[in-house]
């Protein structure tokens, strides 16, 4: 249990429901009557069904602290119990000869929508676990020794062969995803220009990594537009919106991947 922060002049507390606890769950489950069900899933897949933005972080917040103290239940120094300290905003280590801190650690990621260089166009991916039709940015973490603009150019090259500019480089927004503990950093960036003689509007050539992805591929603006325009929004807890939507869909409202995707779609051309 901890205490996770302070809104409208109330005290908000987390309490871990693990793997051990299905049976008194199910039993609260059955005090409830017709009209009220309760259903046990993971945060990620309600995202979409949160009424606030507020609503989200508290539940985050929450699934994130959990995750960190389940994890900790141990000094990493001396091995000794460590029990929650600054009001579950940390774990200290209960020896009386080292009582070692450790805070919630964060996995900074870079998230990025890479567009052609005239701007039409943009690479998207895809994973084979998604749904049907799902396609979204690429994103990475980012390595010892690399800011992460350099980490979006690496990544993009890794996962789809494609060269981008760094110079081009832009910061859009952040947003903290704590499945179970990243920070997505989300950016713009230009592929660079592969016109020739020859082929003066040619797009570059992609070579999927397949180690982390299904397929990559070049998206133009209209196509995606005009998907969008008819997408009813569907979460990954929604199977029959992205079914409607199996030839493409993107991820839904609580992913930072759409507001990089829609904005650029619906971003009249300079």
């Amino acid at each position: 249990m901890a205490w996770i922060g302070e809104k409208s002049g109330r005290d908000y507390f987390v309490v871990d429901i693990n793997d051990d606890a299905d049976e008194a769950f199910a039993n609260l489950g059955g005090a409830c009557d017709d009209s009220h069900v309760l259903v046990r899933a993971p945060v990620r897949d309600y995202g979409d069904r949160m009424v606030s933005s507020e609503e989200a972080a508290l539940y985050a917040t929450a699934n994130g602290l959990a995750l960190f103290h389940r994890a900790h239940p141990f000094c990493s120094k001396c091995g000794s119990p460590s029990k929650a300290a600054k009001a579950g905003g940390c774990r200290r280590c209960t020896s009386a000869t080292c009582k070692t801190s450790v805070y919630p650690r964060i996995d900074s990621a870079a998230i990025m929508l890479v567009t052609s260089a005239c701007g039409e166009y943009a690479l998207l991916g895809r994973k084979r676990a998604w749904p049907v039709g799902r396609w979204s940015t690429l994103a990475g973490f980012a390595e010892v020794g690399e800011t992460l603009e350099e980490c979006v150019v690496r990544e993009v090259f890794e996962e789809a062969g494609v060269c981008t500019d760094l110079a081009s480089v832009e910061f859009v927004a952040s947003q903290p995803w704590p499945f179970p503990r990243s920070l997505m950093v989300g950016f713009v960036v230009k592929a660079l220009d592969t016109d020739t003689p020859k082929e003066p509007s040619a797009l570059p050539s992609i070579n999927v990594g397949t180690n982390e992805l299904e397929d990559v591929q070049w998206f133009s603006k209209e196509h995606v537009r005009q998907c969008l325009e008819s997408d009813a929004s569907p979460s990954s807890s929604d199977a029959s919106l992205v079914d409607s939507n199996a030839e493409f869909n993107i991820p839904g409202r609580a992913s930072l991947a759409r507001v990089l995707i829609s904005t650029w779609a619906f971003k009249v051309s300079e």
